[in-house]
């Protein structure tokens, strides 16, 4: 099947490929080598816990080297933020008050 160009003599594109010629010379090429599949990488997936753990061992560095918290200091934050001791609406106006006046907002 050919396709025509409308108001030309010949056309649009052949029915036979054009052939490209090879520049590259048959002496000198060299073959491809044959790769297989890639085999699959290997994946880590670290669970909601270890992030949590992750979290307070970097915020434990933190108040230590930082702040220039104790040891005993530090565990003792830790384990009342555990427990919750830091969740009262009374303890959260205070810290707000601190912000506000301390000017940090």
């Amino acid at each position: 099947m050919s396709i025509e160009n409308i108001g030309s003599n010949g056309p649009v594109r052949s029915e036979k490929p054009a052939a490209i010629p090879d520049e590259r010379g048959g002496a000198d090429r060299k073959k491809v080598q044959q790769v297989g599949r890639v085999p699959p990488r290997d994946r880590v997936e670290i669970s909601d816990h270890g992030r949590a753990l992750a979290a307070r061992e970097e915020l434990a560095a933190w108040l230590q080297n930082e702040a220039g918290m104790g040891v005993e200091a530090v565990a003792a934050l830790l384990t009342r933020l555990e427990q919750g001791g830091y969740d009262s609406p009374a303890l959260a106006r205070k810290v707000a008050q601190r912000l506000l006046e301390s000017g940090d907002l």
